[in-house]
C-alpha cells in the first residue's frame, strides 16, 4: 500500500500543474458521485422489480 502512494506521488510530481489540479477536483468530487451511482442504481433496481412485479 505504501509503494503505491509512493508510485503515485512520484507521478503526480512528474505531471504538469493543471492535470494536478483536475486529478485534485476529481478526487475531491469522487465521493459524491459514487453516492450518486449508488442512489441510481438503487432507483433503476426498484424501477425493475416493480415493472416486473405488474402482471
Amino acid at each position: 500500500m505504501l509503494c503505491l502512494s509512493v508510485m503515485i506521488t512520484s507521478i503526480m510530481q512528474s505531471m504538469p500543474l493543471f492535470v494536478q489540479q483536475i486529478l485534485k477536483e476529481l478526487w475531491a468530487i469522487a465521493p459524491a458521485v459514487k453516492r450518486n451511482i449508488h442512489f441510481v442504481s438503487q432507483m433503476a433496481a426498484e424501477m425493475k422489480s416493480t415493472f416486473l412485479s405488474v402482471p
